[in-house]
């Protein structure tokens, strides 16, 4: 497996202007959810590995880009993708939701 560093700058710039309105704990969150829980969800899940990453991946002449393809902040068709591949991994449940066990696989407890 190829290992690269993607470019994360976008997707940081979007979170950074998404307000924090409260302290966030882990909620249950399915695809059409929206909000900075996503937004955290989807960092995580960065934080876990490029692979659970929802990249569109082109060539440009001699190098290679790649670009995240979900929307910071919304749990898209590529944000369930990434959580099922991630809870596939782990070995949880693998149906796109993300409850307790997979907030905690991800590192994110609750206060």
């Amino acid at each position: 497996m190829t290992t690269f560093q993607p470019s994360t700058y976008s997707h940081r710039q979007a979170l950074m202007s998404m307000p924090r309105t409260a302290q966030l704990n882990p909620a249950t969150l399915r695809k059409g959810a929206e909000g900075m829980a996503v937004a955290e969800l989807q960092d995580a899940l960065l934080a876990a590995g490029d692979e659970f990453g929802s990249y569109k991946i082109e060539k440009k002449g001699p190098r290679t880009e790649y670009t995240l393809q979900w929307k910071p902040g919304v749990f898209d068709e590529y944000t369930h993708d990434a959580v099922m591949m991630f809870q596939g991994a782990k070995g949880l449940t693998v149906d796109g939701i993300v409850g307790k066990n997979t907030w905690k696989a991800l590192g994110v407890t609750s206060d």
